[in-house]
């Protein structure tokens, strides 16, 4: 099993270089402007075309994780390889939601507008004692991208794309949302582990600003590091 971390990142948010440095796997980082799938489809590209990795785990700048998360992620995976897709969870990145986590059992639709059905930290913990496989993980139709692995087969049947008409569109955003919603719509089941609570920093708490650059043209893309 060999992983790739793809970073898309178009801050510089010290807590998160701070962590993302501690982590001892292959990165594929990219700096980036609007809009973001331009990052995603240069990714993809470079996973397909690099066969000996056999999995991506898609790492955003404000997501703190540690390296016993990575590790306690990736050995989900090895330990069941018919899971294609597994992720940890986070609190979502908006003051007003800061005790709900980014995870929705129900269908998230691709198009806008579109409805999350949230459930509450202690919701979700509960639901997640009442519906945990043998493995501790629950099933979920949308869990953001909070240091997701997805397995090559998958990567390679599911394009990435975001919620505007054409997908790729400057528009366009929450590839997540469409992601998910894909995976779904291909058969593939999405694990969540409730037990890899990671911490998504907040737009809204004023932490950081959203594009700390002046928006430049779109089509710029910067490959960071493939380290």
């Amino acid at each position: 099993m060999k992983p790739l971390v793809f970073i898309p990142s178009p801050r510089d948010i010290p807590e998160f270089l701070e962590c993302a440095d501690k982590i001892n796997l292959d990165k594929y980082w990219v700096k980036y402007y609007h809009p973001e799938i331009l990052a995603y489809q240069q990714l993809r590209q470079f996973f397909l075309e690099h066969t000996q990795y056999t999995h991506l785990i898609i790492l955003p700048d404000d997501l703190i994780v540690s390296t016993t998360d990575i590790d306690k992620l990736i050995g989900h995976v090895k330990k069941n390889p018919e899971l294609l897709i597994v992720s940890g969870f986070c609190n979502i990145d908006v003051t007003d939601l800061k005790d709900y986590a980014n995870i929705c059992i129900e269908l998230v639709s691709d198009k806008r507008p579109r409805d999350y059905f949230w459930k509450t930290f202690s919701e979700f913990e509960k639901y997640s004692q009442e519906n945990k496989d043998e493995n501790g993980l629950i099933k979920a139709k949308f869990s953001g991208f909070p240091l997701m692995i997805i397995a090559r087969q998958v990567i390679e049947d599911i394009e990435f794309r975001n919620d505007s008409e054409s997908g790729v569109s400057e528009d366009g955003c929450c590839i997540d949302v469409t992601f998910c919603y894909d995976a779904h719509l291909k058969g593939y089941d999405i694990y969540v582990d409730p037990t890899l609570r990671l911490y998504h920093m907040k737009i809204a708490d004023g932490r950081y600003q959203n594009w700390i650059r002046d928006k430049q043209p779109y089509t710029k893309l910067e490959l960071m590091a493939v380290i």
